[in-house]
C-alpha cells in the first residue's frame, strides 16, 4: 500500500494478492485515506466522528451507545465499473437490474448521538436495545425471525412496556422533585415561624421620634421585613439623657419580658430626673454663689465710703 499511490490499482492489486492466496469469490479492498476533518467542530464533539460503514451502519444507534460517542455512517464509495467488485456483481446480476439499484441508491450520511444525549435532545422517544424475542408460537416451535409476525407483536409489546416504564419513570421522577422542593418549602417555613414566634416573646427599648419606646420583637429585620412592633412609649425625651443613653437606645436594649423593659425604662426616667435636679441644683448654687460675691463687693464699696 505505501509503493502504490493510486487508490484504484492499490486496491486491485489488494484483491489479486487475496485470490492468489487461496480467498474464495467476493473479495472486497476498500481503500480509503486518514486525513483530519475540515471542520472538527461540524458535530460539536472535541474529535473525529467515527465512520460505520456496511451492515453495520443500519443500526448506528446500537454502536453509539457501546462506543458512548457520536457515530456516523460513512458516504458511499466511488462506483467504478471497472473494479474486481463491480465486475463480481456483473457476473451474479443482469445488468439491468445492476444499473437499476445503482440509480436508485441515494446517500445519505446519518449522525447518531449516543441515547442519553438523544433523550435529553427529545430524539429518543423508545428505547430500543435492538433485542429480539424468542416468541413460542401455538404450534410449539420457537420463533425469532423478526419478519414473523408473532415476533413481530412481541418486539412491539415490549417497546410499549419500555416506553411506558420509561414514562412512568419521568412522571415518578417529577413527583419526586416536586414532594423535595415541597417539603423543603415546608422546613423552611416551619423554621421561620419557629424563629418569628420566638422574637415575639422579646422586648427591647428603642427609641421613635425623639421619645423613648418599648418594642416587642428584636431589633433588627429579615428581607426588610421588621421583626418587632411598638407597644409602650413613654413621654421620656431622648434628647435630655446622657450620650451613653443615648447611644445604647440606639443599638436597642434587649429584655426577656414586658415587665423587665418597663422597668428599665422607669430607671431611665429616675436617671433623667435626677440629672435634671442635679443641674438645677449646680444652676442655684451658681445664682447663690454670685448673690454672695456681689455682696460682698456692695460691703467693699459701703466701707470705702464711710
Amino acid at each position: 500500500m505505501s509503493s502504490i499511490s493510486n487508490q484504484e490499482e492499490c486496491a486491485q492489486k489488494l484483491v489479486s494478492m487475496a485470490l492468489r492466496a487461496g480467498s474464495t469469490d467476493n473479495v472486497t479492498a476498500v481503500i480509503a485515506d486518514a486525513t483530519l476533518a475540515l471542520d472538527a467542530d461540524a458535530f460539536d464533539l472535541p474529535h473525529q466522528t467515527p465512520l460505520i460503514g456496511g451492515a453495520a451502519s443500519n443500526d448506528l444507534e446500537s454502536i453509539a451507545d457501546i462506543v458512548n460517542k457520536a457515530v456516523a455512517s460513512s458516504p458511499a464509495l466511488r462506483e467504478d465499473k471497472n473494479s474486481p467488485a463491480q465486475r463480481a456483481a456483473a457476473l451474479a446480476q443482469d445488468d439491468d437490474n445492476s444499473e437499476n439499484t445503482n440509480e436508485g441508491t441515494i446517500s445519505i450520511t446519518r449522525i447518531v448521538q449516543p441515547s442519553h444525549i438523544r433523550e435529553e435532545d427529545g430524539e429518543l422517544h423508545t428505547p430500543d436495545t435492538n433485542e429480539i424475542p424468542i416468541v413460542k408460537k401455538k404450534n410449539g416451535k420457537v420463533s425469532t425471525d423478526p419478519h414473523d409476525p408473532d415476533v413481530a407483536r412481541a418486539v412491539k409489546h415490549e417497546q410499549d412496556e419500555a416506553h411506558r416504564a420509561h414514562s412512568l419513570r419521568r412522571r415518578w421522577t417529577r413527583i419526586g422533585i416536586s414532594l423535595v422542593i415541597l417539603l423543603v418549602l415546608f422546613v423552611i417555613s416551619g423554621v421561620g415561624y419557629v424563629v418569628y414566634a420566638w422574637t415575639q416573646t422579646q422586648y427591647y427599648i428603642g427609641k421613635d421620634s425623639n421619645k423613648v419606646v418599648i418594642y416587642q420583637g428584636v431589633p433588627t429585620n429579615i428581607f426588610g421585613i421588621a421583626l418587632s412592633h411598638e407597644v409602650e412609649s413613654t413621654n421620656i425625651p431622648v434628647n435630655k439623657l446622657d450620650k451613653s443613653w443615648q447611644d445604647q437606645l440606639k443599638e436597642g436594649i434587649s429584655f426577656g419580658s414586658l415587665a423587665e423593659a418597663r422597668g428599665h425604662a422607669s430607671l431611665i426616667r429616675r436617671e433623667m430626673r435626677a440629672r435634671e435636679q442635679e443641674k438645677l441644683n449646680e444652676k442655684n448654687q451658681k445664682k447663690l454663689e454670685n448673690k454672695i460675691n456681689k455682696n460682698k463687693d456692695n460691703a467693699k464699696q459701703g466701707g470705702k465710703t464711710s
